[in-house]
């Protein structure tokens, strides 16, 4: 072991030397292990990731195509016959997520999906093709919040 500058060869700065250096071993070991963790914690994470931003597309995808039929079945109805968004907010908590000391934010948030009454716009005047574009948006927008997680 090389002699440190200002030291003196004792054995008991040997051992003291010896103790700091086994302690930090185990510190770097356990340093190890937390990076290992997080690297599968991450890409847990990132597999996640993609797998809501492919349902994510292809939820965008099926929504416009029902607001698309919608629009070709429905062009001769008035605007006032369009479903209007509700005013009612969706409560929803940010919170914090502890990850092995790496703090993460967790968005939770009711579902968006509401029932055909609660959406806003009469049900008789209106076909279904309205009603399964609505539907889709909705299912768009929970995609959408678990995605910003």
């Amino acid at each position: 072991m090389p002699v440190i500058p200002g030291t003196k060869p004792t054995r008991a700065v040997l051992i003291a030397l010896k103790k700091r250096m086994k302690v930090a071993q185990t510190g770097h070991s356990l340093l190890k292990m937390k990076r290992d963790g997080l690297m599968i914690e991450f890409f847990e994470v990132l597999n996640k990731a993609k797998t809501v931003r492919k349902e994510l597309v292809e939820a965008l995808l099926k929504a416009e195509q029902r607001l698309q039929m919608a629009m070709a079945i429905e062009e001769q109805l008035p605007s006032e016959a369009w479903p209007t968004p509700c005013k009612k907010s969706q409560p929803s908590s940010l919170s914090p997520e502890n990850i092995m000391g790496v703090v993460v934010p967790k968005i939770e948030a009711e579902a968006v999906q509401k029932k055909m009454y609660e959406r806003g716009y009469g049900v008789i005047g209106t076909s279904a093709a309205i009603d399964e574009a609505a539907d889709a948006y909705e299912v768009l927008l929970d995609k959408i919040i678990l995605a910003a997680e």
